[in-house]
């Protein structure tokens, strides 16, 4: 865990009072905390989401939070310990966010999606791909994948297992990946390609459920490419994004880099869709959960679109 001393008095933006309570009860302290503190001083913002937002953590939960602010001016103490190496890794610069981890004083993993503040403040402006670097000390074994929801024009929802493959970066510095985001993609066999760009398939579709209007079902691979809108991996962690400090609820920064790109994404399933963007919204991730269990049964997730 990284401890740094706290010089400030932070008595005027105090932590979001339902935050802190909820981080106390699954043991995370104020010396825990003293990471996100520090990482404010030099104009991160925090927010947590997943399992303890939505009432289902388990004791081998992971605690989830997303920080946004500028990878330069982390603290070099922090930097190196949750991104060792990092200065050495040339290719990350172009990432848009990074995922990594440390440990609770109590041992529970604490996972961080550090995000740029431009990915947040843009996101659901056009491209449907994210470039994710995980340090070698939060890899995962083998390819990874996300199960998400998307509609054609036809108001046919598809819930895709996208498969995502990692580049490793230098020597054992850690991997690029590429991820699913709001927007539209082509499916062509098990291919997946940004419908502006085919050169190269971004994803596999590893899974494919295609729900009609009239709820009948298709499973498998379709016999024609066809085009879609989803709704992508950041949209669904901003779901539940909290702030972790009430101050961001009065500065704009809730605004900025939650509720703003959720409108982006929502108005932009609507135009594509031409129905009611919350009602498909809705829709699709009420689908998403009558099928999770069978595609992630190992994960568990909100039963609907809240």
């Amino acid at each position: 865990m990284i401890i740094q001393e706290n010089s400030s008095n932070h008595s005027s933006q105090p932590e979001n009072p339902k935050v802190a309570s909820l981080l106390g009860s699954v043991g995370i302290t104020a010396l825990d905390m003293q990471l996100f503190d520090n990482l404010r001083e030099v104009g991160f913002v925090a927010f947590v989401h997943g399992s303890l937002m939505e009432n289902r953590v388990r004791e081998s939960s992971d605690i989830d939070f997303t920080v946004i602010g500028d990878i330069n001016k982390m603290p070099v103490e922090i930097r190196d310990t949750l991104m060792p190496r990092l200065a050495t890794a040339t290719a990350i610069d172009y990432v848009d966010y990074v995922s990594t981890s440390d440990a609770s004083q109590s041992g529970r993993k604490i996972s961080l999606h550090i995000s740029s503040p431009e990915f947040r403040s843009t996101y659901a402006t056009g491209n449907p791909i994210a470039t994710e670097y995980r340090p070698a000390r939060h890899e995962k074994n083998g390819d990874r994948s996300y199960f998400l929801p998307g509609i054609d024009q036809q108001n046919n929802i598809y819930l895709i297992n996208y498969g995502c493959r990692g580049k490793t970066v230098g020597d054992a510095l850690g991997s690029l990946t590429k991820t699913p985001q709001t927007g539209t993609l082509t499916v062509d066999g098990k291919d997946v390609y940004p419908t502006h760009d085919s050169s190269a398939p971004a994803f596999e579709a590893t899974g494919i459920i295609k729900v009609k209007p009239n709820g009948s079902v298709e499973q498998g691979v379709q016999a024609s490419p066809f085009e879609l809108m989803i709704l992508g991996l950041e949209f669904d962690k901003m779901q539940s994004d909290t702030p972790v400090y009430s101050q961001s609820y009065r500065n704009g920064d809730y605004e900025t880099y939650v509720l703003n790109p959720i409108e982006r994404s929502l108005q932009a399933i609507g135009v594509y869709s031409e129905i009611d963007s919350r009602a498909v919204a809705r829709r699709m991730f009420v689908e998403l959960a009558t099928y999770w269990p069978k595609i992630k049964p190992h994960k568990t997730r909100r039963s609907q679109h809240q």
